[in-house]
């Protein structure tokens, strides 16, 4: 089967966690954090990402994302691409995306140090995020890991501070991402494929010997889906070298 660019959302249980102390190593180095919701599937929400010196305390506010990959065949994943919103007034710091450990079931308190800081999974140098767009490339030891695990579970956090460990010294390191294009934060994915189900629904009436070719449901439910369509190229009738391509049939000859 031809590879192809496949799109996934976050799960609707990301959001971000805070810590707040008198000592900056404290606060960095604790092993639970104030649950913060921050669903970013409406417009209305927002994850913060945050390492501030303020009224004598270092509050530190770390974010976590899910993504689920259980419906493709992820072996021959060539690239990934993260795409999130910056919201104004809460961009231009510097944020970094590093491998988390976290949603054992759902995002807990006990997931703020639910991460691998050696681990980064974008440009070591950080991202400098801009309002509405953000797209920011994932590297090999995320592939990897999407790979092996069939999910990608990442932390943003703020480069400038608490990546690089440095205590600030005043409120400026604040940052905010939201929906992109409409949406939660998503990943692309290149070199994912949809997998076959192994039956599909309603294919055959078994009580009139009538075969449903063209029910709804049995185009859609012959490939599994995070969402409710199906592409479209998918459902095209005819013999298989017809489906499941990339290109336009024409007609050659023998």
């Amino acid at each position: 089967m031809d590879s192809d660019l496949v799109k996934v959302e976050a799960a609707s249980t990301d959001g971000y966690l805070t810590a707040t102390n008198s000592n900056w190593n404290t606060a960095r180095g604790a092993s639970t954090g104030g649950t913060g919701v921050g669903d970013t599937d409406t417009s209305a929400a927002y994850l913060e990402i945050k390492a501030v010196l303020s009224g004598g305390n270092y509050i530190i506010r770390r974010s976590f994302l899910h993504f689920s990959f259980t419906s493709y065949d992820c072996s021959d994943i060539s690239s990934i691409n993260l795409y999130a919103g910056g919201i104004a007034s809460y961009i231009g710091d510097k944020v970094i995306v590093i491998k988390s450990t976290a949603f054992d079931d759902a995002l807990s308190a006990a997931d703020f140090d639910a991460l691998d800081i050696s681990t980064t999974y974008s440009n070591t140098s950080g991202h400098t995020l801009i309002e509405d767009s953000n797209i920011i490339a994932l590297n090999a030891s995320a592939i990897a890991d999407a790979k092996v695990n069939k999910a990608l579970q990442i932390a943003i956090v703020d480069f400038t501070h608490d990546y690089s460990n440095s205590a600030p010294s005043d409120t400026s390191s604040v940052s905010r991402i939201a929906s992109a294009d409409g949406v939660a934060p998503y990943v692309i994915i290149n070199g994912a494929y949809a997998t076959k189900e192994a039956t599909p629904a309603k294919f055959i009436d078994k009580d009139e010997f009538v075969i449903n070719r063209y029910d709804s449901d049995v185009f859609g439910r012959q490939f599994a889906r995070n969402g409710d369509q199906t592409t479209f190229r998918l459902g095209i009738p005819g013999v298989p070298n017809l489906r499941a391509r990339n290109t336009s049939y024409k007609v050659t000859k023998a």
